[in-house]
């Protein structure tokens, strides 16, 4: 995750000179002006060297591409928001450690166990997309995926919930994940070769 190399203006880039509206390379000089700074302050804050170059990279490309056309005022206070909001973008990009604690010293073990932001995203919407499905299902179906996964019944207990016997349970249960699979177009025992 190397700093990328910064990209040539092309002709239509280029906004003028007169007023405000300065060109990607006028942007490029006066990011670096900053340069210094913004490094100093993103180190500051717990970045290490790799992430602020990568993090410096982006604040480059923004600055000389969407840089806005009027009167920004203080071009330090603005790179200086355009880096803190790309290293928190590289943040959220990888994964988070978590510590466990073991023994009885109570030693710091490190996990990998956090999930990124897209990662949570994806699962997010598999959940709802799994509880959509779950409320198409026939009612009795429907009830015994309820009480068994998301209530967290045993047979028995489900079985005495819902006034029926526990084999007809276990049958309209199966019944149930079948159809699940069907809507997700899983199959149920896949042969391995």
């Amino acid at each position: 995750m190397g700093a990328a190399a910064l990209p040539e203006p092309s002709a239509e880039d280029t906004s003028g000179s007169g007023g405000f509206g300065i060109t990607p390379e006028e942007a490029y000089e006066e990011f670096f002006e900053h340069q210094k700074f913004l490094r100093n302050y993103l180190r500051h804050h717990g970045a290490d060297e790799l992430m602020i170059d990568d993090a410096m990279s982006q604040v480059a490309i923004r600055y000389a591409m969407h840089r806005p056309k009027h009167d920004i005022g203080n071009v330090r206070a603005y790179l200086t928001m355009t880096a803190r909001y790309a290293w928190m973008d590289l943040l959220r990009a990888r994964p988070r450690k978590t510590e466990i604690p073991i023994g009885d010293n109570w030693d710091l073990l490190p996990q990998e166990t956090e999930r990124s932001a897209e990662e949570t995203v994806v699962e997010n919407y598999l959940h709802e997309e799994l509880l959509l499905k779950i409320r198409s299902l026939p009612a009795r179906q429907r009830e015994a995926v309820t009480l068994i996964y998301l209530q967290g019944m045993s047979y028995p207990e489900a079985a005495k919930q819902l006034g029926l016997p526990v084999p007809l349970l276990r049958k309209t249960h199966s019944r149930a994940l079948q159809t699940l699979r069907e809507l997700f177009g899983v199959r149920a025992n896949p042969i391995e070769t």
